[in-house]
């Protein structure tokens, strides 16, 4: 058989660290399972990120029926600075 696979394209933590705030701008608010799933971030990695971003005060949470996340004035502030940076260097998000 020779099957082609798509080709794995590796993200930085700044990479992941966008992807998770992009999805939670989207979203709103989000529990951990759907939106690492949004984000293609392994729950275990998104986890230990999500502890790192609320550390830094790009994202917060609270308990309803199960831990919500939101995404922070400083996290809006994040996607955006990140997207001109995108932009300025010339690569696709």
């Amino acid at each position: 058989m020779n099957q082609k696979y798509p080709k794995r394209v590796y993200r930085c933590s700044h990479d992941i660290i966008f992807d998770i705030l992009r999805a939670l701008r989207e979203k709103g608010s989000s529990p951990i399972t759907s939106l690492c799933l949004k984000a293609r971030v392994p729950v275990d990695r998104g986890i230990k990120t999500l502890s790192h971003l609320e550390t830094m005060g790009l994202v917060s949470s609270h308990m309803e029926k199960r831990k919500q996340y939101f995404i922070t004035e400083r996290g809006y502030e994040y996607v955006f600075l990140y997207e001109e940076v995108l932009k300025r260097i010339g690569k696709n998000y």
